[in-house]
């Protein structure tokens, strides 16, 4: 995909990356808008603002675009989930629990099936590389020579990652060869442990990241609280049980930090920068 400037780039990467906005995502913007124009009912320059902004909502949430779903999952939101979803089983595979909730209940183990299937299918979608798909393979190919011009990476880890996920195939990865053979098809039940997820995942994040970073200031508060991610969980699991899952999740959530930061090639911390934007507030006395 050829562009007229990078300015033209930076907008194509942030349409696909970005989280596509909901129903209620919407109607909690229109209803913003309506308090703030209120708040600034004597100043017309900033009224007349947030009118246009709960117009334009309004006018997207009835269009037939919306309506029908034709629009794509940004790529923050599929790579963000999947990341979830593995936090919280890495979790459970390292610290040992009295009575395991995927073992013992149908609920939970619905629950298991079922996101393990969502990890697969998201894999699967950031990894497409249909020309009109909105997936991390095809925005990576199309951007990445951006990246060594505003100096975020090197050749030599653009190169080594291109390479990475270029090779991502059947007979290369465990991942890929079960998604292909066991969801997407019926033709096999191929062996994948999560460690070949992971092993794939950490060039995923790297790539993501150098967009991410080049595209936007980066992401607030990308994960879920350790509460909110174990809720649900309590009547089943002790209190140090939860405890401890909660600092195994920590634990795998700091390596996918890393991931996302560190060199591709060398292992090395490459910058402070990050995909995650934080606020810092400092008072003065």
């Amino acid at each position: 995909m050829n562009f007229n400037s990078e300015k033209e780039a930076k907008s194509y990467a942030l349409s696909a990356t970005t989280k596509h906005a909901s129903e209620s995502d919407l109607l909690r913007r229109i209803s913003e808008c309506k308090r703030y124009q209120e708040l600034f009912s004597d100043d017309l320059e900033q009224k007349n603002y947030w009118l246009k902004i709960e117009k334009e909502c309004t006018e997207y949430l009835n269009s037939e675009k919306f309506k029908l779903g034709q629009y794509h999952s940004g790529i923050d939101e599929l790579l963000l989930e999947l990341i979830e979803i593995r936090a919280l089983m890495y979790s459970f595979e390292n610290v040992e629990v009295q009575s395991n909730p995927f073992q013992a209940y149908k609920l939970h183990s619905q629950w298991l099936s079922g996101n393990t299937y969502k990890i697969f299918a998201i894999y699967g979608k950031l990894l497409n590389s249909h020309k009109s798909d909105k997936s991390l393979k095809n925005v990576w190919c199309n951007v990445n020579n951006y990246l060594q011009i505003e100096n975020f990476t090197t050749k030599e880890e653009v190169s080594q990652i291109t390479e990475f996920i270029m090779g991502l195939k059947n007979n290369t990865s465990n991942v890929m060869k079960y998604r292909n053979k066991a969801i997407a098809h019926n033709e096999q039940q191929p062996n994948v442990q999560w460690s070949d997820v992971d092993r794939d995942l950490k060039g995923l994040c790297r790539a993501w990241s150098l967009i991410t970073m080049w595209t936007s200031i980066g992401i607030m508060s990308p994960f879920d609280d350790n509460q909110v991610a174990f809720s649900g969980f309590e009547p089943v699991l002790t209190k140090q049980e939860l405890a401890s899952l909660k600092v195994a999740r920590t634990e795998f959530l700091k390596q996918v930090r890393q991931w996302c930061t560190w060199n591709f090639v060398t292992g090395n911390l490459e910058s402070e920068r990050a995909p995650f934007a934080e606020i810092s507030l400092r008072i003065k006395a």
